[in-house]
This record gives structure tokens, C-alpha cells and sequence, in this order.
């Protein structure tokens, strides 16, 4: 595994500095916009699992133990944090995308305020109030608070995910109408998926029978592959995606 070099985050990139906040959380939403491109909800969101490198891109984002695909079950024995955990996986509902937007929006609400809205050691008075109270605002705790960060944080903490921001892009959209300072609001596309996205061109024949024999593989057991053509055709690419698509489904490549 990779050794990350990097502080926590944690509330002090909120204080007193906010432009180091909106900067941070900007790296995030891309973060995020890109994995949930990828059909993946990482559905363990805490400050614990980002670190702060020295590099341009300084947000890393940590430990992939329990993410999952878009819309798969949560689980009914409840797993992540209890602290970020969105209503529906107290439910056993299906999950996606605004899970994560709903443990984001605690995330910011910590930094903001140096605390979450909802703590206590007793497991079920946190449950309860994940799914019927109504977190404060952050201003109740920082006055000097913008407004629309108020807004913005209460919205992403919505009990119901058809109440949230529906997409990352949602999010960012709102964030670059509130912070005072343009930068962290002009690229609209996350730099990930600049360089990462995309799609496979003249080999979707050949992904497609690559991907339902790795899905016939979860029953049938393992496969061996040859893939052969000249240099430079895409073979790499091709089985990079494949690569991808194990992943997801828990099988060794």
C-alpha cells in the first residue's frame, strides 16, 4: 500500500483562514466527483480519511475498506462511522452519491465548528438523531459564518437523500455562488475527471466480452485472458478499465 505523507484534516483549515477551507474542500468535491463518475460510493466519509499532502493536489482520500457500487444494499449490520453515517444506511436502504454528500455535510459542519452536530456514546441516541433531528446551523456556533455556508451545510445534512444536492455538480455550483474568493469556483469540471474520464473508442465489442466473462467468472471460477495486437492500439487502456471492473466487484486481478 501506498505510504501517504500528510497532516489530517482537521478543523484548523477553517480558521482563521477560509480560503484554505473553500480550497480544500473544492479538492474534495472532485475527489468525490469522480468516484461517483465511476459508479462508486466510498461510504466512509470522515475527516480521518483525508490527509493534507504537500503536493498541488494536496487532498488524498483514504481507505476504501467499505465502498461500494451506486444503489448497492447497505448493510444490515450497520458498518462506518457512526458519528457520518447517512440516515438510509441506519435504514438498510440502497445507497448512493448523496450518502456521501450527507457525511460531507458533516465533515464541513466539524470544520466549521469543531464539533459534529449529532455526539453521543450511546449507539441508538445516535441513530435517533441522525434520523429525526435537525442539526443546527454552523452559525450558532461561528456568527461570523456567511449565510450561505449555513445553507449549504444544511442541505447537504437533509434526512431525506431526494432533499440533498443531488450530484456533486449541485454542490459545487452552490459553493462557487458563496465564496468570496473566484478561484476555488471557475473550473466546473473536476480536474480528476479531466484526467482520468472518459470512454473507450472502436474497443467497446471487445470490453463488452472481457466484461461478461469476468461477470460469468464470479460463478463459473477464474479466466485467462490473451489479449494480442500491435503497439499502441489501446491493449493497455483496455485492460486498465477491465482492471477497474474487478475491482468494484471484489475479484483478483
Amino acid at each position: 500500500m501506498e505510504m501517504v505523507q500528510g497532516e489530517e484534516l482537521t478543523p484548523e483549515v477553517a480558521r482563521p483562514d477560509l480560503n484554505r477551507f473553500y480550497q480544500v474542500v473544492w479538492q474534495i468535491c472532485d475527489i468525490q466527483e469522480y468516484l461517483h463518475s465511476q459508479d462508486l460510493v466510498h461510504a466512509d466519509l470522515k475527516p480521518s480519511n483525508f490527509k493534507l499532502t504537500g503536493n498541488i493536489f494536496s487532498v488524498k482520500l483514504l481507505d476504501f475498506g467499505l465502498a461500494r457500487k451506486t444503489f448497492s444494499q447497505a448493510s444490515s449490520s450497520t458498518a462506518g462511522t457512526l458519528e457520518y453515517m447517512a440516515p438510509e444506511v441506519f435504514l438498510g436502504r440502497e445507497i448512493d452519491s448523496r450518502t456521501d454528500l450527507y457525511s460531507l455535510g458533516i465533515i464541513l459542519f466539524e470544520l466549521l465548528t469543531s464539533r459534529v452536530p449529532f455526539s453521543s456514546e450511546d449507539p441508538l441516541i445516535l441513530r435517533s438523531d441522525h434520523l429525526e433531528k435537525t442539526a443546527p446551523p454552523p452559525s450558532a456556533f461561528r456568527p461570523e459564518l456567511l449565510q450561505g455556508l449555513d445553507s449549504l451545510v444544511l442541505k447537504l445534512l437533509e434526512k431525506k437523500p431526494e432533499d440533498r444536492f443531488q450530484d456533486i455538480s449541485e454542490l459545487k455550483e452552490a459553493l462557487s455562488d458563496i465564496t468570496p474568493f473566484p478561484a476555488w469556483g471557475s473550473e466546473k469540471t473536476s480536474y480528476l475527471n479531466r484526467i482520468y474520464g472518459g470512454k473507450i473508442l472502436d474497443r467497446e465489442k471487445e470490453y463488452e466480452a472481457l466484461k461478461k466473462e469476468l461477470d460469468e467468472s464470479l460463478t463459473r471460477g477464474g479466466r485467462l485472458f490473451l489479449i494480442e495486437g500491435e503497439m499502441g492500439i489501446g491493449k493497455s487502456t483496455l485492460l486498465k478499465y477491465l482492471k477497474r471492473e474487478a475491482r468494484l466487484e471484489g475479484i483478483l486481478f
